[in-house]
């Protein structure tokens, strides 16, 4: 699965979050994007293989650019690091619908965590979908249906 992570910026912040997605969240294909296009354009191509995005927001052009592909992050978990905590930022982010926030300088361990759960979870919906797929190509090939339950 793709992790998509965003930065407008190669900075400090940046490489420490990324630096905690690669420990806490090793095995995924991490996606480093640097302007709101790439993101939507990786969303676009990996739709249905992407666990999550994760955005770095650096200010609030940079938010406003982000908000552009509002419609694109729909359809994938969000997790948002954002510059402060000022009501309009709060206010303009949660439009993103994100599955948690964080501020930049707050430690991103939490959402790293949050990831992780987000991919354990996929990883069940997965085994979910395969066993039902797997269930109903039973019941096409005998015309039998497996009693639910123990």
């Amino acid at each position: 699965m793709n992790l998509i992570f965003y930065s407008r910026a190669d900075d400090e912040s940046s490489q420490k979050i990324l630096e905690h997605l690669r420990r806490d969240v090793a095995g995924e294909n991490l996606v480093i994007c640097r302007t709101a296009s790439q993101v939507s354009k990786t969303l676009f191509q990996s739709t249905y293989d992407a666990l999550a995005a994760v955005l770095l927001i650096s200010d609030r052009d940079d938010l406003q650019d982000i908000l552009s592909i509002k419609e694109a992050l729909r359809s994938v978990k969000v997790v948002l690091v954002l510059p402060d905590a000022q009501a309009e930022t709060m206010s303009r982010a949660h439009v993103l619908r994100p599955r948690f926030l964080v501020q930049r300088d707050e430690d991103f361990g939490k959402a790293a965590s949050v990831i992780e759960r987000m991919r354990t979870s996929k990883a069940v919906d997965r085994k979910k979908e395969d066993d039902d797929t797997l269930e109903g190509a039973f019941q096409n090939s005998t015309g039998i249906e497996r009693a639910q339950g123990g």
